[in-house]
């Protein structure tokens, strides 16, 4: 998940083996190269990206560029860039 700063993590419940990352854009960070640096596991994965639409199309790209099947992740887009909220 991608935040202004560091003041701005939340504590997120998840179940065991779910694993959240934070990133943070003040520092640089973007969703895909969050996602670029993210170690992947061999297997038993699934995947959630959702950002903007042209971040979704390339987050596609590189999780199959990884090695990734359709079905171990979903690239959701949530705006288009015209839209995107100002950070």
């Amino acid at each position: 998940m991608t935040v202004p700063e560091v003041a701005d993590i939340q504590h997120l419940s998840h179940p065991r083996g779910v694993r959240v990352d934070w990133a943070l854009r003040g520092m640089g960070a973007t969703p895909l190269s969050a996602l670029a640096a993210m170690p992947i596991p061999p297997d038993n994965r699934n995947l959630f990206f959702a950002a903007a639409k042209s971040e979704a199309q390339a987050a596609r790209s590189a999780l199959l560029a990884r090695g990734l099947a359709k079905t171990e992740f979903t690239a959701a887009a949530y705006w288009s860039d015209t839209d995107a909220p100002a950070c």
